[in-house]
């Protein structure tokens, strides 16, 4: 994870995230998910919403961290794997070393359709946006990202 840091009036603060280089999976892998995840050798962004967010058409979806989504920022003392997320009982290894729950953002889902008229096929991608995202840790050092993009999931009809 790269932080751009700033101080703040004897603060720390962290004016901006970059989790680049991956993508947004889940377990399911279709619109049925109840979170996303993308990993970034030892870290993780975990994004938790309610069933039936997603849907397969086009739409624009706005809701708040705290009232319907929670996004989780974990350190683990190894590389995670999908198998970490996707099995149950969950996973025992690798071990979370810290974790940050997001405080603030407005998470903003745009959906989108694409066709392949060749191989006559519907894909939507689903890109999600966090505005004005807060993360705080137990030492009060802020992250804050005005315009954070946590990534595309793709899914088929």
């Amino acid at each position: 994870m790269s932080l751009l840091m700033a101080c703040n009036d004897g603060d720390f603060t962290v004016e901006r995230i970059t989790f680049s280089g991956t993508e947004a999976y889940s377990c399911t892998r279709d619109t049925t998910t109840t979170f996303l995840y993308k990993t970034q050798g030892k870290e993780a962004l975990i994004l938790q919403f309610r069933a039936g967010i997603l849907k397969n058409r086009t739409d624009s979806i706005v809701g708040n961290i705290g009232n319907g989504y929670t996004l989780l920022y974990r350190t683990f003392d190894s590389a995670p794997t999908s198998s970490y997320f996707c099995t149950s009982p969950p996973q025992t290894t690798p071990k979370v070393t810290s974790e940050i729950q997001a405080q603030g953002g407005k998470v903003i889902i745009t959906t989108r359709e694409i066709r392949d008229t060749i191989a006559g096929t519907v894909k939507y991608n689903h890109l999600i946006r966090i505005r004005d995202l807060l993360l705080t840790n137990a030492d009060g050092e802020r992250l804050v990202d005005q315009n954070f993009n946590f990534g595309t999931y793709q899914t088929t009809r």
